[in-house]
């Protein structure tokens, strides 16, 4: 990309773009956002009170946006059983969740501040997904808490054969 474009983008975003337009008052009223948390996770309760809470970890160098799309047919699906409360953090570094202060934060981190997330959220059993970067930190979550991760999905090829048992293919 030319450098020379990059330059007036970001001049455009930091001077006469209205950022406010598209803020917390844009988004639909079932969103909420945890703005004092360094991580800024997004929370979409579901109307379906015995939903499985799930917890979404977008990828580099992504945001909650990421999964935007996907937050209404995950907590108002059409059959009720499918439905999940959904908890979108933004890795921290990434997004709205602002600079890290400190090295370290890597996916073995980033999985232990989940858990304490959801924990402060109330949810002792919950599914993690992961896609990308995210696809990391979502075996990580397994792998500490396989009392609390009801299940994992992930979207990357790779990210979690080192978690995963030796797998043999059987026949039909």
């Amino acid at each position: 990309m030319p450098v020379s474009y990059v330059r007036d983008l970001v001049e455009r975003w930091r001077t006469t773009y209205d950022w406010r337009a598209r803020g917390p008052a844009q988004r639909p009223p079932a969103l909420h956002h945890r703005d004092r948390r360094p991580d800024h996770p997004l929370r979409a309760c579901s109307p379906h009170e015995d939903a499985t809470p799930l917890i979404l970890t977008h990828g580099w160098p992504n945001t909650f946006v990421e999964y935007m799309g996907l937050v209404d047919e995950l907590t108002n699906p059409a059959d009720p059983a499918d439905a999940f409360h959904v908890v979108i953090p933004d890795m921290p570094g990434f997004g709205f969740s602002g600079p890290t202060r400190e090295a370290g934060w890597n996916r073995h981190r980033i999985a232990a501040a989940w858990a304490e997330l959801m924990r402060r959220l109330g949810y002792e059993r919950y599914g993690v997904h992961g896609n990308d970067a995210g696809a990391f930190v979502a075996p990580e979550q397994a792998r500490q808490n396989p009392d609390n991760v009801i299940g994992m999905h992930v979207n990357q090829t790779g990210s979690a054969s080192s978690w995963a048992p030796p797998w043999t293919p059987t026949p039909c």
